[in-house]
């Protein structure tokens, strides 16, 4: 055989996943006793939530701040865009009024360059 030729670990790419083994039956019957209490015990003190508190104006009162900070979220993000918009056109003005100064003196350059090839 061949030393240079090296096994290479197999690459799970294309296999099938290990399939889960099956939890016991004890364990399966145990689990759903006991989501089964939590689900009542859950219910139970939610249905005595109602007594203790007003829940209707508990959820008006949460609906009216849910709304005022949607507006305030979306005024504040419109303030952000505009200064970035702003920001933009200040940093294209600057651009253009450099590249126009530029190419005007680039004008002006090949002008006197003609005006010196004309006189002589």
């Amino acid at each position: 055989m061949n030393k240079n030729l090296k096994t290479k670990p197999s690459r799970n790419v294309f296999r099938r996943a290990k399939s889960r083994k099956n939890t016991p039956l004890w364990r399966q019957s145990l689990e759903s006793l006991l989501m089964v209490n939590l689900g009542v015990i859950l219910l139970l003190y939610l249905n005595r939530i109602p007594n203790k508190l007003n829940l209707s104006q508990i959820l008006r009162d949460s609906g009216i701040k849910f709304y005022e900070s949607i507006i305030g979220l979306l005024q504040s993000t419109s303030i952000i865009l505009s200064l970035v918009i702003l920001f933009v056109f200040i940093f294209i003005g600057l651009i253009l009024l450099l590249g126009g100064l530029w190419r005007s003196l680039r004008v002006v350059s090949l002008l006197i360059r003609k005006s010196k090839k004309r006189k002589y």
